[in-house]
């Protein structure tokens, strides 16, 4: 009937335009991550880019860092600071290190909250950050909604994520090596010469 094509056409125009959006969002999460020239300006950068997305209430990146006391830099908060966060949060990150053997870690619930004394409904979605089964972090957001369009958006944005911070870290790494032997050479009293690479 006339009304079902019209139901159908409007479902259709709507997924168009969630799918837009997501491309969009991705393609600055892209830019950020190619071009921050630091781990916290990733970071910052990124968690103020979710914090636009529609339908997001609040939510956190958190970097897996194995030197740490708790194995985890401090939480790169982004959204509306409310007190159930914490509680996912705490909840997500025990849940997310017992996943590494598997390189997996996924969880949606059902969250209410109160603000003002008003109770609120929500749902929180947690994604563990892998590269190849190495951990990157977590990624945490509570929204108004889950949908199929907006979860998408987030694997998507976590996994990017995780090959961003990966990436960043190996530069990091290369920065501080090339640093520490070009203050070996500036400050060696006797002229070095490099001739071969071999059995170095």
């Amino acid at each position: 009937s006339s009304g079902e094509d019209i139901t159908e056409h409007k479902k259709m125009q709507e997924d168009l335009q969630l799918q837009s959006r997501n491309a969009d969002y991705m393609f600055k999460l892209s830019k950020i991550l190619a071009n921050s020239n630091d781990m916290k300006e990733l970071l910052d950068r990124t968690a103020q880019l979710l914090s636009s997305y529609p339908g997001v209430l609040t939510g956190s990146i958190i970097q897996y860092e194995k030197n740490k006391t708790n194995n985890f830099a401090k939480p790169i908060y982004f959204g509306k600071r409310i007190k159930a966060i914490d509680y996912i949060f705490d909840r997500s990150l025990n849940s997310y290190l017992r996943s590494f053997p598997s390189g997996a870690y996924e969880d949606i619930s059902k969250l209410n909250y109160s603000i003002y004394g008003k109770s609120k409904h929500s749902q929180s979605y947690s994604i563990g950050m892998f590269s190849q089964k190495e951990p990157q972090g977590l990624l945490n957001v509570i929204c108004s909604s889950i949908e199929r369009t907006n979860l998408k958006f987030y694997e998507h944005a976590a996994l990017e994520l995780s090959r961003g911070i990966k990436k960043k870290k190996v530069e990091i790494q290369q920065q501080l090596s090339e640093n520490k032997f070009s203050a070996i050479f500036n400050t060696a009293p006797d002229s070095m010469v490099i001739t071969s690479l071999e059995n170095s």
